[in-house]
């Protein structure tokens, strides 16, 4: 796991590159919907932008206090990503854009509920590449084996469910 991909020159990640491909995938899905939402491209675009950057800080923020402790990541600890505090910080963003820009908050968020669901299962993709969010063991003849890599926390070579897939 952990794939490196060589595009143009520079060295991406497979987790980053998902994530990249469904915020481009997402927006060229919310552009084809907001107008019929009534809300303009721009409004959708901003919205998409904040709720994306948000939900990266307070996904790493939940991460931080929850699970790595803050004590540690002061100390140099890298926080993961909790997809809870994600959420809720993307919600808090689109609410905020919607009240800026005089659109309906509900509209905004149905508009956002339409799209960014296939933004996560993108997603879920690069969590699989990086090796995150593994299932508990099993006898599953679909299950996942993850080699030893970079101080891997989950069990190595042991067959597990394949969690970072299941939708």
């Amino acid at each position: 796991m952990h794939p490196t991909f060589h595009i143009a020159g520079t060295s991406i990640g497979g987790y980053m590159l998902m994530l990249i491909i469904a915020c481009v995938v997402c927006a060229f899905a919310g552009r084809r919907l907001a107008d019929r939402f009534d809300i303009s491209r721009r409004v959708f675009l901003l919205a998409l932008v904040a709720a994306v950057l948000v939900g990266y800080f307070t996904a790493a923020a939940q991460s931080i206090v929850f699970e790595l402790g803050v004590a540690r990541w002061l100390q140099g600890g890298k926080p993961g990503l909790a997809i809870h505090g994600g959420i809720v910080g993307g919600v808090l963003a689109i609410a905020a854009i919607a009240r800026l820009s005089k659109v309906g908050v509900r509209q905004l968020l149905d508009l956002m509920a339409c799209v960014l669901p296939l933004g996560m299962a993108i997603a879920r993709w690069g969590c699989l590449f990086h090796g995150c969010c593994w299932g508990k063991p099993t006898l599953f003849p679909i299950a996942l084996i993850f080699p030893s890599f970079d101080g891997a926390a989950r069990p190595v070579g042991v067959p597990l469910h394949a969690t970072q897939l299941y939708l």
